[in-house]
């Protein structure tokens, strides 16, 4: 049906591989090795919600955005920050963590695969920065060179409505931070 997406696979894995171009081979490669369902949304314009909505109920998730890929704070201060202190928002009971950058696909696989425990951080490829900008969080860096970005943005997601949204300010990397979301995480339970 033109417009609404379709299962692929249905995994009990609480991952989801979303398909959105030619390369369903490719995706069916990646959520059968992750073990994940995998959500065909060739040809859905807009995005089919509800499909996505059905798959992440009842799920508790922390998503953060960065600027860029490979850049100095998203590198060495804000995914390391998440990775280190990914067993304790588990163990605080959420699911999953994603983080969200405008780059394609290759170049977020990269960068996760750089880390030892990369793994344990699912990578959201905002390529145009779609979902950015629908989050009202895409922010113009042509002036250094970058095009346009997300903001450095964390998020936590309970039953997919947004409880905590923080955004920094431009240059800044201290609300955002995995040791900021877990201390607001603890002081709620």
């Amino acid at each position: 049906e033109v417009g609404k997406g379709r299962i692929i696979s249905k995994q009990a894995s609480e991952i989801l591989v979303l398909n959105f171009g030619a390369l369903i081979a490719t995706s069916q490669e990646v959520a059968q090795e992750l073990d994940a369902t995998l959500l065909d949304m060739r040809f859905v314009k807009p995005l089919d919600e509800g499909l996505i909505t059905e798959h992440s109920k009842d799920k508790q998730i922390i998503m953060f955005g960065v600027p860029g890929a490979f850049t100095p704070t998203c590198s060495e201060k804000h995914m390391p920050s998440y990775i280190k202190l990914h067993k304790e928002f588990i163990e605080r009971g959420i699911d999953n963590i994603y983080c969200l950058s405008v780059n394609d696909e290759h170049v977020m696989k990269a960068w996760l695969l750089s880390y030892t425990d990369g793994d344990k951080i699912i990578g959201v490829a905002d390529g145009n920065g779609d979902v950015s900008k629908n989050l009202d969080l895409l922010v113009d860096k042509t002036t250094n060179y970058m095009g346009m970005r997300s903001s450095r943005f964390a998020m936590i997601i309970k039953d997919n409505n947004i409880q905590e949204l923080l955004i920094e300010e431009p240059g800044e990397y201290k609300k955002t931070s995995a040791e900021n979301l877990l201390n607001i995480i603890q002081s709620s339970n």
